[in-house]
């Protein structure tokens, strides 16, 4: 699968893009909700293991067109259970291109095929009330369901409760 915009392309991971990965999952301030950031042999590991490794493909390279450099990680995996057509759709942006629409327009662009192509019914992300994604989400059309029963801790040793968002094909 390969999709595209005026500004990025979405396309399944290489192994060439462990140094760009790399600069994305070793990174403190974009792994901070998540768990410590990836030292070069994790993000080596994990992209072998994990996005080339699975089939169906869970996990996309988001990749700015004028350079072809992979600045986003973004997680489409199927949670299907009873045939219900369930993704969880997140994501990791490389530090120096947050907050300029790149996440935002590849979701969009993930949303969109998954919806039209019939790929999926519901799509869910969760998060944690402090983190800025949740603004996201919820630009994205997404609505709240649930403040799951479990936290997680931030790389600050924080404990955050857990919310989920959801977004069904109309």
């Amino acid at each position: 699968m390969e999709l595209k915009s005026e500004r990025i392309s979405i396309r399944e991971f290489r192994a060439d893009d462990v140094t760009d990965l790399y600069e994305i999952l070793g990174d403190e301030k974009v792994m901070f909700y998540c768990e410590p950031a990836y030292s070069f042999e994790m993000t080596k590991a994990f992209l072998i293991e994990f996005c080339l490794g699975k089939r169906p493909v869970p996990a996309f390279a988001l990749v700015l067109k004028t350079s072809g450099k992979v600045i986003g990680y973004l997680l489409f995996k199927s949670l299907d259970s009873k045939n219900e057509k369930l993704f969880e759709l997140g994501w990791w942006i490389n530090q120096k291109f947050w907050r300029q629409g790149f996440a935002y327009e590849a979701c969009q662009l993930l949303i969109n095929h998954a919806f039209t192509e019939k790929i999926a019914d519901r799509i869910v992300s969760e998060t944690i009330d402090q983190n800025r994604a949740k603004s996201l989400m919820e630009k994205l059309g997404m609505t709240k369901i649930e403040l799951e029963k479990r936290q997680e801790k931030d790389n600050s040793g924080l404990l955050h409760d857990v919310i989920w968002y959801e977004l069904k094909n109309k």
